[in-house]
């Protein structure tokens, strides 16, 4: 039987299976608030890919009471814990979807923690990064899909924390990108990983509109810093160079001024 552990904070509810990783979320959203950003609109869209076991969405939630979430956690276990932290703080307009969002709309392998009682699940990967162990991890099956498929209004936010598909994920949504308003992305890098490379997830966002931020540890780096270094994790967070506006509140459909 899966043990989760539940503590009450802020008025919210958090379940987990993992203190430490617990902790250790918490401030790095509800404390430096990585994820924070503002609109002006009352209900905005988001769109959270590898929500976990929904730190994120009880964030935006908590910012924003009135906006809509679409979130994707494909381990079965830990969706099943986003669940419930969902069910417990009695959140509405929010969509769960067990699945990874990637290149392709096929069932892809996953490596997660091979520990039952109290898992590591924050570097769950469908790639072997630099942390992957044979000793200590196991392998699924998890369905993926197309991110464009759920894309077709206005996303006031985008969230990408999908350890090492960041690139190919944005190379298949490029085409819907003129819908994100703005971005957080986590880049994975990994010498065993060469198709993700911060320079074309760069690239993709200058040719989309996008002005970007580059953040290791909290602090901004140059992109000389990274062709010295090439870290193996970063934040990129984006907006628009360009006007976004809205064209139609129905439909809400976004567009951006030339």
């Amino acid at each position: 039987m899966m043990e989760i552990e539940t503590v009450k904070r802020d008025g919210l509810s958090f379940s987990f299976r993992n203190e430490e990783e617990f902790e250790r979320i918490y401030h790095d959203i509800f404390v430096q608030e990585e994820y924070g950003f503002h609109t002006e609109v009352a209900s905005p869209f988001i769109i959270d890919c590898g929500a976990h076991i929904g730190m994120s969405v009880l964030y935006f939630k908590r910012c924003y009471p009135g906006c809509r979430i679409l979130a994707f956690e494909p381990n079965p276990w830990t969706f099943r814990v986003l669940q419930r932290n969902v069910e417990e703080n009695n959140l509405s307009d929010i969509t769960l979807i067990n699945a990874a969002v990637g290149d392709t709309n096929e069932g892809i392998d996953l490596f997660i923690s091979n520990e039952t009682e109290h898992p590591w699940s924050w570097g769950d990967s469908a790639v072997k990064n630099k942390w992957y162990s044979p000793a200590t991890t196991r392998t699924v099956s998890v369905p993926c899909q197309y991110l464009s498929m759920h894309m077709s209004e206005t996303i006031d936010f985008l969230k990408v924390d999908i350890e090492g598909l960041e690139t190919g994920v944005l190379t298949e949504i490029t085409p819907k990108l003129c819908l994100v308003a703005e971005c957080a992305i986590e880049f994975h890098g990994s010498a065993e990983n060469p198709l993700n490379r911060y320079e074309d997830l760069l690239e993709i966002l200058r040719k989309s509109g996008f002005v970007y931020t580059v953040t290791r540890d909290g602090h901004i780096v140059s992109e000389q810093y990274l062709r010295d270094r090439n870290p193996d994790w970063l934040l990129v967070r984006a907006k628009r160079t360009n006007k976004f506006r809205r064209i139609s509140e129905k439909n809400r459909v976004g567009r951006f001024e030339e």
